[in-house]
């Protein structure tokens, strides 16, 4: 199979990958993270709101757990893992009905709100100005998209209106892992403090290869790898 080098993220991430696609410069990038962070915290800060980990749900669980909550996937991270959001009170029902369910683990989260939902919807109308200001091209390898859970398209208004869709819908990594494997690619390389997606990536096909960097050392293991 021939392999297609590409980019990804989760979340912010994503723009990271766009960003080292050329899908539009760093400058542009740094502006438009800026103001999304912003954004979304006074969007928190207006809606008390918050997000657990839900962790080996059926699918048929998941619905019911849903449906009785009201809470909304925000992201589909694994198969065995998917993080929800809601208010407080949906996300407090969330924790107490998984274990009416029998749901292996529910964790919630300390995050600031609501992320990936409707509660993000201030958030995604301040953005879209500051979007129209930015200038897109086309990315030079395949950008993974976390909305569709496929690769960008090629044409820069698309590229602008999905990662303004990206603010209030539901983020699909594991998709997106499944897109890659599809371009041909076994290796993935994670960058930055940590390794929650090399881990997550582990748990989607245990049998793809990961690699980190996170300083000086991890850099020169990483590229003494890639050989």
């Amino acid at each position: 199979m021939r392999r297609t080098p590409c980019a990804g993220g989760l979340s912010l991430g994503e723009w990271g990958a766009l960003c080292a696609a050329g899908a539009l410069d760093f400058d542009a990038t740094l502006t438009v993270l800026e103001a999304r962070g912003r954004f979304m915290q006074e969007a928190c800060e207006a809606t008390p709101s918050g997000m657990i980990a839900i962790v080996g749900a059926s699918p048929a669980q998941l619905d019911e757990l849903c449906a009785k909550t009201g809470c909304t996937p925000a992201n589909i991270n694994s198969a065995a893992q998917v993080v929800l959001s809601g208010d407080k009170a949906q996300v407090a029902a969330a924790a107490t009905t998984a274990k009416e369910l029998g749901i292996k683990r529910a964790i919630p989260l300390q995050t600031a709100g609501a992320f990936h939902s409707k509660f993000m919807q201030p958030a995604r109308d301040k953005l879209a100005p500051i979007l129209d200001g930015i200038e897109f091209k086309a990315p030079k390898i395949p950008v993974l998209s976390n909305v569709t859970g496929q690769p960008h398209s090629s044409d820069p208004g698309e590229i602008k209106a999905v990662m303004l869709r990206q603010v209030t819908e539901t983020t699909r990594w594991a998709d997106d892992v499944a897109a890659a494997k599809a371009l041909g690619g076994t290796r993935f390389v994670e960058f930055g403090p940590g390794k929650v997606l090399s881990g997550l990536i582990k748990k989607i096909d245990p049998a793809l290869e990961t690699l980190n960097v996170g300083d000086l050392a991890s850099l020169d293991a990483t590229v003494a790898a890639l050989g």
